[in-house]
């Protein structure tokens, strides 16, 4: 979906605000909401309010270009109309990565080898994903939304963080930086 449940916004921008991260990428960025929220924690509320001022890096990337918004325009310094999985062999290093609600739709393969190579461009990898298995078929013409994968939390050990209420997981993974 562009967008994610609302339960996942406390725990992400709790972390993010402990790890005040200069560089964020955001996978699959949807409707623009975590930019949005990232903007405001990393630069606006520290003064930084005018596009002008702002010193954090925030990118993100969207394969499904019907979900760009003005937000995007906004809040993002720059957004990839493509597939992270394209983009990931040239993608430069980053601070964080946010990876949110989009490893299920990877089947484990493909899920496994992306967050291989994630972990290699950041210092930290911040996944949300569902905490249950439902099935999920594309939606609002996008055929990426469909769920191909289930994952636990255990798939993600050793993790920095773990945070679930049981529809989510949020997991702080370390990267290789």
């Amino acid at each position: 979906m562009p967008f994610s449940r609302f339960s996942t916004v406390v725990p992400v921008m709790q972390i993010v605000c402990r790890l005040e991260p200069k560089s964020v990428f955001d996978v699959g960025c949807g409707n623009g909401r975590y930019g949005l929220f990232f903007r405001e924690l990393l630069d606006q509320v520290k003064g930084n309010y005018h596009k002008l001022t702002w010193e954090a890096r925030i990118d993100g990337c969207e394969a499904f270009s019907s979900y760009i918004t003005p937000i995007h325009n906004f809040c993002y310094n720059k957004v990839y109309l493509q597939d992270f999985t394209q983009l990931l062999d040239d993608l430069e290093n980053y601070d964080l990565i946010f990876m949110g609600d989009v490893i299920e739709h990877f089947n484990k393969e493909l899920g496994v080898e992306t967050l291989s190579k994630a972990l290699k461009k950041c210092k930290y990898l911040l996944l949300v994903t569902p905490g249950f298995d439902f099935k999920q078929t594309e939606a609002f013409g996008n055929i990426r939304e469909a769920h191909r994968s289930f994952w636990t939390k255990e798939e993600f050990e050793p993790n920095e963080y773990f945070w679930t209420d049981g529809d989510s997981i949020v997991v702080l993974l370390k990267g290789g930086l």
